[in-house]
């Protein structure tokens, strides 16, 4: 908007910007409640998905399922999607790997990718009275499969997104102090570098990722930044 209107005067394009964002969310809500919910596109017993949906107001009701059985693949009553549950109730054992599984079982955040480049490996959060944690999952079957190495001090970490390094973790230590590459396979500590200064909770504050290849990460605090070439 800036760039069209050179011109504007300081507070004049955010003005116009939001009154077309008003107008547009407006109308959207107005199509929107003209519309009773709709049931599933799926006919009652039928797995496949529904015909591709072009229209993106179209509503849905939420349908009344019950909690799936761990490991037990289902189908979503709406849109024919398979679903199945890979975090068991909480207090059961997560054998092979010696724990139990919490009430607090799910990816990580949405900054960090939770398969392995390879494929082979699945890391999830295992918290709230459960143990280890994080635990690594068989990529295929989603069985329990690795516990946290001893030593390996993972605070703050990203998988490697190579093939090269497939089960890697890029990780910042909770002090802020070193950033490491470790082999969650064979317990090994790859790489590491003691940082310049004391970075703000990990990989580019805990919002960051390694460039695509590998090789760089952006780390720093509230008023100084710096990359490594890893």
């Amino acid at each position: 908007m800036a760039q069209s209107m050179p011109f504007a005067r300081p507070g004049r394009a955010t003005l116009l910007l939001t009154v077309l964002i008003s107008l547009v969310s407006s109308a959207s809500l107005a199509h929107a409640q003209d519309r009773a919910a709709l049931p599933s596109p799926l006919l009652p017993g039928r797995l496949a998905a529904p015909a591709m949906l072009t229209d993106p107001l179209t509503i849905y009701t939420v349908p009344l399922v019950a909690k799936p059985s761990y490991m037990s693949p289902m189908v979503d009553p709406t849109f024919g999607s398979q679903v199945m549950r890979i975090g068991n109730d909480p207090g059961l054992s997560t054998a092979p790997v010696t724990g139990t599984w919490g009430t607090d079982t799910r990816h990580v955040y949405s900054k960090q990718q939770p398969w392995s480049a390879d494929g082979a490996l699945l890391v999830i959060e295992n918290r709230g009275g459960g143990s280890p944690s994080p635990l690594f999952l068989d990529g295929t079957s989603y069985q329990p499969k690795l516990a946290p190495c001893s030593g390996a001090n993972l605070y703050d970490y990203r998988w490697h997104p190579t093939r090269a390094h497939p089960h890697e973790l890029i990780n910042v230590n909770a002090a802020g102090t070193q950033l490491a590459w470790y082999d969650v396979t064979t317990c090994t500590q790859t790489r590491a570098w003691t940082l310049p200064i004391t970075v703000d909770y990990g990989i580019g504050s805990g919002e960051g990722n390694p460039s695509a290849d590998g090789r760089f990460v952006a780390l720093g605090t509230t008023t100084d930044l710096f990359v490594v070439d890893m």
